[in-house]
């Protein structure tokens, strides 16, 4: 299965769950609007806080790591603990697990987590 219906499928057991959880509210796919601000979803929270949440989703049991782009990364470090990551395990599956980590970026600041580049943008000059 591609990337992409993984990816949706996260976002939509996300958004279930958020759209589920009382006292939240102004709930907006981004990503489903064609947005890219760095998250995917965002929400207000029962005492009118502002999440924004970026979505992974994986076929397997677990992640091992996970691919962020420099925009999540960007809006990962402006927002701290106004960000949150959900990794959503055996997507496309009756058992989905997820994990919810707020403030990212704090992980990387401790050194609980390592971050190395994987790909780069090569643009071709005329």
């Amino acid at each position: 299965i591609k990337a992409k219906t993984i990816g949706d499928w996260a976002e939509q057991l996300v958004l279930k769950l958020l759209l589920d959880t009382e006292g939240t509210s102004e709930h907006v796919h981004r990503a489903a609007i064609g947005e890219t601000p760095g998250w995917d979803i965002d929400y207000v929270d029962a005492k009118g806080v502002l999440h924004r949440v970026e979505v992974k989703g994986t076929q397997a049991a677990a992640f091992q790591n996970v691919e962020i782009t420099a925009n999540e990364l960007k809006a990962a470090e402006k927002y701290g603990e106004g960000y949150e990551l959900y990794l959503v395990a055996r997507c496309i599956s009756d058992t989905p697990v997820y994990q919810v980590i707020t403030n990212p970026a704090k992980n990387l600041e401790t050194g609980n987590w390592l971050i190395e580049p994987t790909s780069f943008r090569v643009s071709f000059v005329s």
